[in-house]
């Protein structure tokens, strides 16, 4: 008989040596760990005079990748029983099934979770543990029970420990938290465990007898290229063969409802070599798939929202060059000329094009934070209001609002924003459906605001939701719903199913930024032909104090009685030319400069000719930060406005806290600029 204490050896495999470290720190049983950074190298120490009872095998590897390495271990008789785990990065173009009919028993994927590690690694050794264990026994009882009669006594209680030992069995069977299935060959259920039961709604006793297609949904994995009778065809083939099957199923409960299972199905065969039962594993994977359905579209949401980041400050600067020198030309030209109206088109290009990347940044979460202690209650009744007045008499609105809903840190506005794109979309859900239709009833919009207190429990079910209080803002339609497809993707940039001219595909796009960006989330239920429910979470703002708008509040201002002089500093040549046209313009002498050192010289040698000056944030050598920061070390009263088509290096609140006066976002729009200077420079006449 085995010793139990003693320690189960395994076998990490990596090209990466730390990526082997981690693991070795992670697995925290009391196991004899080693390494190896090769395949070749993995091989030598699996065939040596002591073999490891696990292996850890990465996919992706040099000069020979996992699958070959697990190959040539699984074609080995001394290696082929040893269990292999494949190793991968998550989100990696991976074949399950060519892993799994190569001989692994299963996948872990990184970025490693501790927790799923160990117990993978348990569950597996410990299976080994037993199976090597059985081989033992059933080859010492086959030998015992050939011996003489004289050894009958001997024999029956060899017997009676392997009866003990399969009673053993029978009960992890049991008491397991996967479902068994014993089958005959065409698929006729002869046994299953209790979990059958609880995971499938059938009975034990009703499904007795009926074929394993009482669970068929009739749904494939996405992205599956054989239709069902290849798939069940493939199945049969790797099972003939000795070998079991692994794959994922969308199975049906008996209420009719959909989950997902991990499934493996094994051969039984008889001394002929015939297959005469197959045995079933299913594990409800339902909600492993969700959160990592709900990883990878915050991952790549996220990368959406870092690419807009990287683009909006030359975008803007773009923008700025175009609408400045369209207002410059405008005031040289008469307003009643053909000329004039073609500037006015592309000066309103211009601010849609703004508006635009302002969209997007909102959607990236890469805008401006403007947020206040605020209760939802007013928006939402104002939303309501407007929606009634809007919207076709056709719909009946119905809405719960609780006066007791405490605040929330966000902006009015963009609260405004986000109610109204979602009414919107739950209008434009209902209007060709007509729930009329479908359901012989009204089409129905319903708008609730609730507190919620978020369990650890329900906080789980959701990647970003941690526990606590939140303000619960709930819209929901009978419209025509949406299916998993077009549910992953609804908020997706520029992604819609309105027809041309009905909308941009920004909308939950942007609905989505702002959320995120106080903090929030967004939970969406949907299914064809019963209708849409959002259901977004804003943290409950416990903080006593209101935050008050800490800018300063300039007194009315009046007219300069000199010719002041002004520094321009940007790095872009059209746009520092176009700010220096503007400003002479409206009088005032200006020295302007595309090298923040070079302005810097220049301010040095005569601090105290200049009464104002205009930097732009990002720049090479000295940033606009950097460069004030010089410029009040030599004068610290000197007024600076900073200027930034997009940065997330300092903020409107940060940069007044440093002693910055203004700061204005490229691109000028309606005179920001000329009017900025203007209260400034009279701010600091005010206080001569």
């Amino acid at each position: 008989m085995d010793n139990i204490l003693e320690k189960q050896k395994v076998l990490i495999v990596d090209d990466e040596p730390a990526n082997i470290r981690i693991l070795i720190e992670t697995l925290d049983g009391e196991y004899k760990l080693i390494g190896a950074t090769s395949g070749e190298e993995a091989i030598e120490c699996a065939t040596s005079a002591d073999p490891p009872d696990l292996i850890l095998l990465d996919i992706i590897m040099s000069n020979m990748d996992g699958y070959e390495v697990c190959k040539r271990l699984k074609a080995d008789k001394r290696t082929r029983d040893i269990p292999v785990i494949f190793i991968t990065v998550m989100g990696e173009e991976i074949n399950e099934t060519k892993g799994f009919e190569l001989g692994a028993v299963d996948y872990i994927t990184k970025p490693i979770n501790p927790v799923t590690v160990n117990a993978r690694v348990q569950t597996h050794l410990e299976l080994k543990r037993h199976r090597d264990r059985l081989e033992r026994t059933l080859h010492e009882r086959t030998r015992k029970l050939s011996t003489s009669t004289k050894r009958l006594r001997e024999v029956s209680h060899e017997r009676m420990l392997v009866e003990e030992e399969r009673k053993r069995l029978i009960t992890a069977i049991e008491q397991a938290a996967e479902v068994f299935i014993i089958t005959e060959p065409d698929g006729t259920i002869l046994y299953a465990n209790p979990v059958f039961e609880k995971q499938t709604g059938y009975s034990r006793e009703e499904s007795l007898g009926k074929n394993m297609r009482i669970l068929k949904s009739r749904e494939h994995e996405e992205g599956r290229e054989e239709d069902e009778t290849d798939l069940y065809r493939k199945i049969w083939e790797t099972v003939r063969h000795g070998n079991t099957w692994r794959g994922m199923f969308t199975n049906k409960q008996k209420d009719g409802s959909l989950y997902k299972a991990e499934t493996a199905i094994s051969p039984i065969f008889d001394n002929a070599g015939r297959v005469v039962n197959l045995v079933c594993v299913l594990r409800d994977v339902t909600r492993e798939v969700e959160l990592e359905a709900q990883l990878r579209r915050a991952q790549k949401l996220e990368a959406i929202g870092t690419l807009a980041g990287g683009i909006a400050h030359d975008f803007n600067n773009i923008i700025c060059a175009i609408m400045g020198y369209s207002e410059l030309a405008m005031i040289n030209i008469p307003p009643d000329s053909q000329v004039f109206r073609y500037l006015e088109r592309i000066d309103e290009a211009g601010k849609r094009a703004a508006d635009l990347v302002r969209q997007i940044l909102a959607f990236g979460r890469k805008g401006e934070k403007e947020r206040q202690a605020m209760r939802m209650q007013p928006v939402v009744r104002e939303v309501l209001k407007l929606l009634r007045g809007t919207l076709p008499s056709t719909i009946e609105f119905r809405q719960h609002i609780d006066a007791t809903c405490r605040s929330v840190l966000a902006s009015p506005t963009k609260i405004h924003q986000v109610i109204m794109n979602l009414c919107t979309n739950s209008y434009h859900a209902m209007r060709d459906y007509g729930g009329a239709e479908k359901l012989q009833e009204k089409p129905l919009l319903e708008i609730s605001l609730t507190e919620a207190d978020i369990d650890p429990d329900q906080a789980a079910r959701h990647l970003e939701l941690a526990s606590g209080q939140y303000v619960r803002l709930r819209v929901s339609d009978n419209g025509h719903g949406m299916n998993e497809a077009t549910l992953s993707k609804i908020f997706d940039p520029y992604f819609t199913t309105k027809k041309v001219g009905e909308g941009t595909g920004l909308g939950l796009s942007t609905v989505y930024g702002i959320v995120h960006e106080y903090g929030g989330i967004i939970d969406v239920h949907s299914k064809p032909g019963q209708g849409t429910r959002f259901d977004i979470f804003f943290p409950v703002y416990l903080a006593e104090d209101i935050p008050s708008d800490s800018r300063d509040v300039l007194k009315s201002p009046h007219a300069t009685k000199d010719k002041q002089c002004i520094l321009v500093v940007d790095d872009e040549e059209p746009i520092v030319r176009m700010i220096e046209m503007k400003l002479e313009h409206s009088g005032y002498n200006v020295m302007a400069y595309t090298g923040s050192t070079q302005a810097l010289k220049v301010f040095s040698d005569s601090p105290d000719t200049f009464d104002l000056v205009i930097s732009d944030m990002t720049m090479p050598d000295l940033t606009g930060i950097q460069l004030a920061a010089e410029m009040f070390r030599i004068r610290p009263e000197v007024p600076i406005v900073l200027c930034t088509g997009f940065s997330e290096m300092i903020t409107e609140e940060q940069a007044k806290a440093m002693g910055i006066r203004e700061y204005l976002r490229k691109p000028f729009i309606n005179g920001e600029l000329e009017k900025t200077v203007y209260r400034v420079l009279n701010a600091e006449s005010e206080k001569k």
